[in-house]
């Protein structure tokens, strides 16, 4: 079986047993392109409510991908769920929201833009960043849906960073997924996070992440460390890193 078969029968799966059950469909946008079904979900934190375009069926979108694109990159529409690593992180940021306020932010891998959202929210000056063009394109409808106002999006390769500025913090959920992509995060983290800056990191516990926790020993103090559990089917853990930049 092909590697793309094997990916897209994860992401059947995982949606499978991890369907959000924290959030309420609201309008349903319907068309002939996966692009185009879309639906808006309103999602509940506490006190904050965030409502999120999506798009209403991620299987259609994976068949649309031909095999020369998926061959080029390994590419797969991941940045279009809310992954349960996102709604940790999101949690997180809304109830410790003085340690967002007026800050700097940088989120890698910003899917559409849940995370960057809660930042927002707390108050930090926040910089979207996704390797897919379709990501930022749904990150900024969801911006203008909260806000109405514009976000501040950047197109970003770990591989190859163009940024040349820094961040006091930054933010990534589930974005160790990956081997291949393991040193060019802990590089791009490496990189862009300010000196004496932070980097909150969630993810769900992969065994294949467990090397880029070990590069993060070089340059970074582990200053804490989280089980965050979401609530799905049944509870899913998921692990806050917080590092700080030596």
């Amino acid at each position: 079986m092909s590697n793309r078969k094997l990916q897209k029968i994860y992401i059947i799966l995982f949606k499978f047993v991890f369907d959000l059950k924290s959030c309420e469909v609201l309008v349903m946008i319907s068309n002939k392109s996966p692009f185009e079904n879309r639906i808006i979900k309103k999602y509940i934190f506490g006190d904050y409510i965030i409502k999120l375009e999506q798009i209403s069926n991620v299987d259609e979108l994976v068949d649309e991908i031909s095999d020369d694109e998926f061959n080029f990159d390994e590419r797969l529409p991941y940045w279009a769920e809310v992954w349960p690593s996102a709604q940790a992180l999101t949690g997180f940021v809304l109830k410790n929201k003085n340690l967002f306020n007026n800050k700097n932010v940088l989120e890698l891998g910003c899917g559409i833009g849940l995370v960057g959202i809660a930042a927002t929210l707390a108050g930090a000056n926040v910089l979207f960043s996704d390797y897919e063009k379709e990501a930022l394109e749904f990150t900024k409808r969801n911006y203008f849906l909260n806000f109405k106002k514009h976000a501040n999006t950047e197109l970003l390769d770990w591989r190859k960073p163009n940024l040349n500025k820094s961040f006091e913090i930054i933010l990534a959920a589930d974005i160790l997924y990956e081997k291949r992509f393991l040193n060019p995060v802990y590089k791009t983290i490496q990189r862009l996070n300010s000196a004496n800056g932070e980097a909150y990191i969630a993810e769900p516990d992969r065994t294949i992440a467990k090397p880029f926790f070990e590069m993060m020993k070089n340059g970074f103090e582990l200053k804490d460390k989280k089980t965050i559990n979401i609530k799905l089917e049944k509870d899913k853990p998921v692990t806050l890193y917080i590092f700080g930049k030596c």
